[in-house]
C-alpha cells in the first residue's frame, strides 16, 4: 500500500503530508524506507500503541492470508512488487488516516490486507474532506 501511496502522493498536485506509521523497530523502518521512500516521515511503534489509537487491532490470520488478500496480492506481484522478510507483528492491520483540524477526517479502514481504496481517487476524496474544514467566510 505504500508504494501506491508514494506514487498518488508523487503524481497529485497537491497533497497532504504523509506521515507512516509502521510495527518494526526504529532501524528496520529506517532501513526500509531509505530505499522504498527516502523521503517519507516514518513512525516506528512496534507496540502497536498508535494502532490501538486509532482503533486498529490486530488482524485474524483470516484477515491477512485468507482470499480477500489473494487478489491484492497478485496484484503485487503482477505490478513488479516482491515483498520481503515481514518486520514487526505480521498481524498488524493498514489504515489510512487523514488527521487536519485536531482530529481524523477522513479514513480508509481495510477488512483485510487486500482491501486497498482506489488511489486513482485518493486526492479527490482527500481535497473534500480537507474543504470540509475550510471557515466560511461571509453571511
Amino acid at each position: 500500500m505504500a508504494q501506491e501511496l508514494r506514487r498518488v502522493a508523487h503524481g497529485a498536485g497537491s497533497f497532504p503530508a504523509v506521515v507512516l506509521v509502521h510495527p518494526a523497530s526504529p532501524e528496520q523502518g529506517d532501513a526500509h524506507f531509505a530505499s522504498a521512500w527516502p523521503e517519507v516521515a516514518a513512525i516506528a511503534d512496534p507496540h502497536l500503541a498508535i494502532y490501538a489509537a486509532v482503533g486498529r487491532d490486530e488482524g485474524r490470520w483470516w484477515d491477512i492470508v485468507g482470499p480477500p488478500a489473494w487478489g491484492a496480492a497478485a496484484r503485487a506481484v503482477l505490478g513488479g512488487y516482491v515483498g520481503g522478510v515481514p518486520k514487526g507483528s505480521v498481524k498488524a492491520m493498514s489504515g489510512l488516516y487523514l488527521v487536519a483540524g485536531g482530529g481524523v477526517v477522513w479514513s480508509h479502514v481495510p477488512e483485510s490486507s487486500g482491501d486497498h481504496p482506489d488511489f486513482s481517487q485518493l486526492p479527490a476524496e482527500l481535497d473534500r474532506a480537507l474543504a470540509g474544514l475550510a471557515p466560511r467566510v461571509g453571511p
